[in-house]
């Protein structure tokens, strides 16, 4: 069992990094394509055209709510009263399907877009697509671990992971 608390460690904080990793790439998506233009034709002034970027704003949701499930995964492996074996597969579970929901609505909109998409911050996009991805391998992989530990009798002591 004892391996099981480090390869949750190792899995917590690669998500913690890539979460990070993560506010940078769709705050840069979000601040570069959103906003609001004067659209004009030859005789004047027609009215403000706003772009939204409804996937990564979630991404960032998701990144930032990864790093609230983390710190109590964190907690919940050195406070064995915090490890409730429910909330801890619950959280993780939710977190897994927000990572899926949010990578591929990110690369939907990659894919639609290469073509009309030649800034440099195309390449972010995808990058945050792909960071997605792997955050939602991660928490697959967390989930797994916490169903396996979860599955012995109440006996036993909840694995976090």
């Amino acid at each position: 069992m004892e391996h099981l608390g480090l390869v949750a460690i190792i899995l917590y904080g690669a998500a913690a990094v890539f979460a990070i990793i993560e506010i940078g790439l769709t705050a840069k998506a979000i601040s570069f394509f959103e906003g609001c233009s004067a659209l004009d034709d030859d005789f004047g002034f027609i009215g403000d055209v706003c772009f939204t970027f409804p996937q990564a704003r979630f991404l960032l949701f998701t990144s930032l709510w990864t790093l609230l499930v983390v710190i109590y995964l964190f907690l919940s492996l050195k406070i064995v009263a915090l490890a409730n074996k429910i909330v801890l597969l619950a959280l993780l579970t939710l977190t897994t399907l927000f990572w899926f929901a949010g990578f591929i609505a990110m690369a939907v909109w990659d894919g639609a877009n290469v073509g009309s998409c030649t800034a440099g911050i195309c390449s972010d996009v995808v990058a945050a697509a792909v960071f997605g991805a792997f955050e939602w391998l991660i928490f697959l992989a967390s989930d797994a671990l916490t169903a396996m530990g979860s599955r012995g009798g109440s006996a036993q002591q909840p694995v976090a992971a």
